[in-house]
């Protein structure tokens, strides 16, 4: 058992380390004030994606309208391997973003944004390598990784986050963040 402990932690510190690769060569990357025009122009991109996230029924047609919308913004970045990056980055941010504040509200729009996760891994499959590492920031527990969280470092690899200055997010809301509820 202590094995696989330290092959799952061995995981976790890898995806670990790819957040810490995302932020140095892209999030960081693109605050450069030369990389101002250049900014404006991906993020207009990222302006049409945004709103898609929040207009998933479970309505088929709908589900490829907006896979199809975002195929065509995510392929015309492609052409820039850091623009295609740093959109790709942007999309795992949002998936996730949508799963913690809506599917709790709304459980049954999980499998919506299921399908369109997976249609966006099928067409863009480099995806992968940043959701997984957003996941598993927000929730280690989807690797099967946990620690004690009766510390600052244990509360930060769990995804805890702070309510305040000094203050954490109460474990309730910590709780409803990670799971849906009943589906």
């Amino acid at each position: 058992m202590l094995y696989r402990f330290r092959s799952i932690e061995a995981e976790f510190l890898k995806y670990k380390q790819d957040i810490a690769d995302i932020k140095a060569n892209i999030v960081e990357v693109m605050k450069a004030p030369e990389m101002k025009e250049f900014k404006k122009a991906v993020s207009a991109h990222k302006r049409k994606i945004n709103p898609k996230f929040g207009q998933l029924t479970d309505s088929q047609r709908q589900l490829t309208e907006i896979t199809n919308d975002i195929r065509v913004l995510v392929a015309a970045t492609a052409s820039d391997e850091f623009a295609f990056k740093w959109i790709l980055n942007f999309i795992a941010k949002a998936i996730i973003s949508q799963a913690e504040s809506e599917l709790s509200v709304k459980p049954q729009n999980s499998i919506a944004l299921s399908k369109l996760t997976l249609n966006l891994l099928i067409l863009f499959p480099e995806l992968f390598y940043y959701l997984m590492a957003r996941f598993v920031k927000k929730c280690p527990i989807i690797i099967g990784y946990t620690c004690a969280v009766d510390t600052e470092e244990g509360r930060l690899r769990m995804g805890w986050r702070r309510a305040g200055q000094n203050k954490w997010e109460e474990e309730t809301k910590y709780n409803e963040r990670l799971s849906v509820g009943d589906i």
